[in-house]
């Protein structure tokens, strides 16, 4: 059973809006309903969880209300951490034994792309989809200084959906919790708990919404 986890419970506060970016129209339909379609289009995914604001939460079920396939609504927590967490232990008690972890301000996703994930986790234990750096990459100190200047043919930056074998990924979030460190993103919370990190090239284009600029 494959499942997906769609994660919509920041603040949108970067995009200056009162409500939630995944929620607004793109072309001709919301934001996160273009993740949606082409999670459903890819044909194999059998359960959503959706992790909102409460205060959210009828606005959501109205826009999915006619989704084709079993999902349920999840408060997120103050953190993305918290609220992926939050929203692995709601497949607890399902048959999942791979998920799919996506933003939902990344409506460009494409169905094919998700297809590729799959078939790396098929490889490994967690597949990502990355993009190969454009820019000159430095590590920097607190200080503001700069530390290493890292090769760009080694460095890439991590999309979404990120995919995981589901128990390894729940005991990874599980035991991360239990730490004070708050990690960016899902892989490397995987690779601290649980191993190696297989990538796949992803698409430029899978930008996330985060300035009104990128709706244009």
């Amino acid at each position: 059973m494959i499942s997906a986890v769609i994660l919509a419970a920041g603040s949108s506060r970067r995009m200056g809006l009162s409500g939630k970016k995944e929620l607004v129209y793109l072309k001709t339909k919301p934001v996160i309903q273009h993740s949606v379609d082409s999670f459903l289009k890819s044909g194999i995914f059998d359960f959503f969880v959706f992790v909102i604001r409460e205060q959210d939460r009828l606005l959501f079920k109205d826009m999915l209300k006619d989704l084709p396939v079993p999902y349920k609504f999840i408060a997120g927590g103050e953190t993305r951490q918290q609220s992926v967490l939050a929203g692995l232990t709601a497949l607890e008690k399902t048959e999942t034994d791979r998920v799919f972890i996506h933003d939902g301000a990344r409506p460009y996703i494409l169905p094919e792309d998700i297809l590729k994930i799959n078939d790396g986790l098929s490889a490994a234990g967690a597949c990502v989809p990355v993009t190969p750096s454009v820019y000159a990459m430095k590590e920097i100190d607190e200080s503001g200084i700069i530390r290493k200047h890292l090769k760009r043919e080694f460095t890439v930056s991590a999309q979404t959906p990120q995919a995981f074998l589901f128990p390894q990924i729940l005991e990874a979030h599980k035991k991360a919790s239990l730490g004070g460190r708050v990690y960016i993103d899902d892989s490397e919370i995987w690779s601290d708990f649980q191993g190696d990190v297989k990538v796949v090239w992803g698409d430029p284009g899978n930008i996330k919404i985060t300035y009104p600029r990128d709706l244009e």
